[in-house]
């Protein structure tokens, strides 16, 4: 699943880079919305599954309690396997997606004169890197120690951004760019899998609700304080902060959770 997202990402950024320069920036709204009527058609064909019916009582310890929409809130912070992935995820969404969303498309255009091509350029780079990671990790055994991966990757990550804050020209910024989406890749592969095998069978539906909720409705609290940060240091500074305030809060989880021994379980398929 992760393949497809991130290959049709690629894909997306690629058409996007030609066809703004050929056609004019309607040529993306048209393209957007040929894509979202592709999404309309395939999900007509999604078979309809009826939930699972309850398989424990009220006195059985995995028993979910009905909680309604508080639900997968409860299960999550309850939960000492999920609540620190979803912190990190909160983070992510914060100061990663800020930083991708506003400080490295303004750092391409005002600090090394890019435009469109450039920014799909940089874009290809980071989805090409996770593609790279998804494939090595479709075709190796599964990671064991998935939250001590997925810390380290969101800390090789940050240091991936504070590079970019630091670089001279262009290509230096692709490089770093490429790492940041190689670890970003492992990251999001390793959080996804912890969440989906630790959260209730009955509740799985609820828990993943609640952690798109904090990956993405934090999304506009980041881009909103990078765009504060970049138009008082500048782009690159503001990346180099955002990534250090990563680190920082990555050395905190590690810390003060379990999350650095989050591994598979011995009965796993």
């Amino acid at each position: 699943a992760l393949i497809t997202q991130f290959s049709a990402q690629l894909l997306g950024f690629i058409l996007a880079g030609a066809a703004a320069s050929l056609a004019g920036p309607w040529a993306l709204l048209a393209l957007q919305t040929l894509a979202i009527l592709i999404g309309l058609v395939a999900t007509l064909f999604l078979p309809s599954l009826p939930p699972l019916e309850k398989t424990t009582d009220e006195d059985d310890p995995n028993h979910v309690h009905d909680r309604g929409w508080r639900t997968g809130y409860h299960i999550v912070i309850e939960s000492k396997r999920l609540y620190p992935v979803f912190f990190s995820t909160l983070s992510v969404g914060i100061f990663f997606i800020g930083i991708f969303m506003v400080a490295l498309p303004l750092t391409i255009r005002n600090v090394f004169d890019g435009g469109q091509f450039e920014i799909a350029v940089v874009n290809v780079c980071f989805w090409g890197g996770t593609i790279v990671t998804t494939m090595v990790l479709l075709n190796r055994h599964p990671i064991r120690r998935r939250g001590r991966a997925m810390v380290l990757a969101v800390m090789v990550g940050s240091l991936s951004l504070i590079g970019v804050s630091l670089s001279t020209d262009f290509y230096m910024v692709c490089g770093f760019v490429t790492g940041w989406g190689l670890c970003a890749g492992v990251n999001m592969a390793m959080s996804r899998t912890i969440m989906q095998t630790e959260a209730p069978a009955q509740a799985r539906a609820r828990v993943l609700a609640f952690y798109n909720l904090g990956f993405l409705g934090a999304a506009p609290l980041g881009a909103m304080c990078a765009g504060f940060a970049t138009e008082l240091l500048g782009p690159q500074l503001a990346t180099g902060i955002f990534a250090g305030m990563m680190i920082v809060f990555t050395l905190w989880l590690i810390a003060s959770t379990p999350v650095w021994v989050i591994d598979r379980h011995e009965d796993e398929a």
